[in-house]
C-alpha cells in the first residue's frame, strides 16, 4: 500500500518531531526570502487547519498547531534583520507579518 506525503509527515513528526530536518528547512527559507525583501520589505505567512484534519488518525495536529510559534522563533533567531509587526486584527497563533530592517 502506498503511503501519501501527510501520512509520511505523521510518521516522521511522531518520530523525531521533524526538529533534524523542519527546523534547518525552515531556517533555509526564511534566508532566502529575507534576501529577496527589500529594507522595509514585509514578508507575510499564515497558517490554518482544517477542524476536520484533526479528527483524522494520520494528522500530525500538534506539528501543525505549533508550526507558526515554531517558524517564529527559526525566523527571529537569523542574521537577517527581521522584526515581527503584528497589524491589528491578525492572530499571533495563526499569522506572522516580519519587516526586513
Amino acid at each position: 500500500m502506498r503511503r501519501g506525503p501527510e501520512r509520511r509527515l505523521a510518521e516522521h513528526h511522531q518520530a523525531d518531531g521533524l526538529a533534524s530536518v523542519g527546523i534547518p528547512e525552515l531556517a533555509a527559507i526564511f534566508a532566502l526570502a529575507a534576501r529577496a525583501v527589500q529594507p522595509d520589505g514585509a514578508l507575510c505567512f499564515d497558517h490554518w487547519t482544517w477542524e476536520y484534519h484533526l479528527g483524522l488518525d494520520w494528522f500530525p495536529g500538534e506539528l501543525f498547531n505549533g508550526l507558526i510559534p515554531l517558524a517564529r522563533e527559526v525566523a527571529l533567531s537569523l542574521p537577517v534583520a527581521l522584526e515581527e509587526t503584528t497589524p491589528e486584527g491578525l492572530d499571533r497563533r495563526w499569522w506572522m507579518v516580519l519587516r526586513r530592517t
